[in-house]
C-alpha cells in the first residue's frame, strides 16, 4: 500500500506517524527527598519514607495509631537438644546436667557434663545422678559403650581415641543439621576430672583431653566407617605419642597435672604439704583404692568433661 503523501510504499516511507492514545492514570507521588531520621529522647522519627519493613524474625511491631508504631526485638527462647546415643545416662536425675546443644544460625553451643562411661567388675555403671561414680573404685573405660578411633595414635598397640557411641553408623551423637561441614570442631586440652570418696576421704584425679565434634569430612574412623556426626575424645597419650612408636621425650610440663596412681600405694599429698618437696609426702588417708593412669584412654572411665559454653561454627 502506498503513502498518500509521498506515494511510496508505506514500508519505505520516512514519515513517522504517531497516534496518541488516551491519558493513563496518574502515578504515585515521588519522594520529597532522602529519608530523614531524627532521634530525640530515645524516640526515632522517620520522615520521607513510604514503607518500613522489619525482617528480623524477633521484631514485634505494635501500631499505636496516627502513623506511630512501636518496635520491640525479643530474642527467641533458646532451644536445647540432647546429645544423642549416650545411653549410660539414665533417668530424670540427669536432666540438669545431661549434654545438650543449641544452634543459633551458624553456631553450635554445648552445655552440661559429659561423663566418660565407667566399668567396674566387668559391668557398665549408669549415670543416674551427679555422684553416680563417686564411690565406684575403678577408672576402667566401659568399652562396650564407645567405639575405637582406629586411626588415633597408639600406646602399646592401643588406639588412644574413642567415639562416644557404640556405633558410628547407626547411632551418631548428632543429627544431620548439627554436623559441622568440611572441618571438625576441635577443643584442645579440655580439663577432665574424676572424684572418688573412700575411707572418709575424697581424692581427685585430673587429665586434659582433646574433644572433637566430627564433621561430615572427618578423617577419624572406626575401622572403615567414618565418625561423621560423632563426639570424639583423644587421650593425652594421643598427643604424647606420634603413632610411629617413638617414646615421648618428656618435655611437657602439663603432664604434671595429669593423675597417675597405683593401687595400694600411698598417694602424694599435694594439699597438706608444708615443705618444698610436696611430691615426697605421703597422704595420711590410706593407700590408693585403684590404679589410674589418666594419660591412657582406657583409664579415663568415670572422668567428667564440663561442656558449658563450648561453641564452634558449623560451616
Amino acid at each position: 500500500m502506498s503513502c498518500s503523501t509521498c506515494k511510496k510504499d508505506k514500508s519505505c516511507c520516512p514519515k513517522v506517524i504517531t497516534r496518541i492514545g488516551p491519558r493513563g492514570p496518574k502515578g504515585d507521588n515521588g519522594r520529597d527527598g532522602s529519608p530523614i531520621f531524627t532521634v530525640k529522647d530515645n524516640v526515632t522519627t522517620v520522615t520521607n519514607v513510604r514503607e518500613i519493613r522489619f525482617t528480623d524474625e524477633n521484631a514485634v511491631v505494635t501500631d499505636l495509631g496516627a502513623g506511630v508504631v512501636q518496635v520491640n526485638f525479643t530474642p527467641a527462647e533458646t532451644v536445647w537438644n540432647d546429645v544423642l546415643n549416650i545411653p549410660w545416662y539414665s533417668g530424670a536425675g540427669v536432666n540438669s546436667f545431661k549434654p545438650q546443644y543449641t544452634i543459633d544460625r551458624n553456631k553450635i553451643t554445648f552445655r552440661g557434663q559429659l561423663y566418660i562411661p565407667l566399668e567396674s567388675g566387668g559391668v557398665g555403671i549408669d549415670v543416674t545422678t551427679g555422684n553416680s561414680y563417686l564411690s565406684v573404685a575403678s577408672a576402667i573405660l566401659r568399652e562396650a559403650r564407645v567405639s575405637i578411633i582406629t586411626n588415633a595414635n597408639t600406646n602399646n598397640g592401643t588406639p588412644q581415641g574413642r567415639f562416644m557411641t557404640n556405633s558410628v553408623v547407626a547411632a551418631k551423637n548428632l543429627p544431620n543439621e548439627a554436623i559441622p561441614v568440611a572441618r571438625d570442631i576441635i577443643f584442645k586440652d579440655v580439663p577432665a576430672f574424676r572424684r572418688h570418696a573412700f575411707g572418709g576421704h575424697l581424692t581427685l584425679y585430673r587429665s586434659f583431653v582433646t574433644l572433637i565434634i566430627c564433621s561430615d569430612t572427618t578423617v577419624l574412623v572406626n575401622s572403615a566407617n567414618s565418625g561423621a556426626g560423632c563426639v570424639a575424645i583423644l587421650s593425652p597419650f594421643n598427643e604424647e605419642y606420634d603413632g610411629s612408636g617413638s617414646v615421648p621425650l618428656g618435655n611437657d610440663p602439663q603432664a604434671l597435672g595429669i593423675s597417675r596412681a597405683t593401687n595400694a600405694v600411698l598417694p602424694n599429698d599435694y594439699v597438706g604439704a608444708t615443705d618444698d618437696a610436696p611430691f615426697t609426702i605421703g597422704s595420711l588417708g590410706g593407700p590408693n583404692p585403684f590404679t589410674v593412669n589418666a594419660h591412657h584412654i582406657q583409664s579415663l572411665g568415670g572422668f567428667i568433661l564440663n561442656l558449658e559454653g563450648l561453641s564452634g561454627y558449623l560451616n
